[in-house]
């Protein structure tokens, strides 16, 4: 399922990103890979099909509402879903966005799980939500105990590769993520 596109003017850039970006809208490819050899720029995608599942993550938390809001933008079974939800209580809020950026990659991972996907990769933007699934971060809250608990129950049912994208940076994804949490938590 693999699939590599070369240009060989440095100038193209923008058109293969746009190239990537239109693949993820029609879920027709997941996990680019872009990067300059030489003269040329390379990008490798995997297309994608039902076993492959494809999600952007992030949070957000409202002080005044005392909400902590999830977004999820989710490329799966041929559709792109996006969900916007809210969650409280006081292990959740006195972890901020923090709460919303683990709330939105396991609602990602259920998904996955319940449609019996073969492999989700999530974006993220917060270090911690690959990282205490590694276990290169301790879990020592409540809430990332869970999460971290979650993760390594489904291991062997599903492969999750993190990918780690640079917050407010640009990223399409990224930011439709982003704003979907902060619509949970400001409504």
């Amino acid at each position: 399922n693999a699939a590599k596109f070369v240009s060989s003017n440095l100038a193209d850039e923008d058109k293969i990103r746009e190239f990537c970006y239109e693949a993820f809208e029609k879920n027709k490819a997941y996990d680019p890979k872009m990067f300059r050899l030489e003269d040329k720029w390379i990008l490798n995608f995997t297309i994608n099909d039902e076993k492959h599942f494809t999600a952007y993550v992030d949070g957000s938390y409202n002080d005044a509402e005392k909400l902590v809001g999830c977004g999820v933008v989710l490329f799966a079974d041929g559709n792109v879903i996006k969900e916007s939800f809210a969650v409280s209580g006081d292990d959740l809020i006195s972890m901020r966005n923090v709460a919303g950026e683990i709330n939105a990659a396991k609602r990602a991972m259920e998904y996955a799980v319940k449609k019996n996907a073969e492999s989700l990769d999530i974006y993220h933007d917060y270090e911690g939500i690959a990282k205490w699934c590694t276990g290169e971060w301790k879990a020592n809250l409540t809430e990332t105990i869970k999460y971290r608990d979650y993760y390594r129950s489904i291991e062997g049912i599903i492969r999750i590769t993190f990918h780690k994208v640079k917050g407010h940076s640009g990223d399409k994804y990224n930011n439709m993520a982003d704003e979907l949490a902060k619509m949970a938590c400001n409504n």
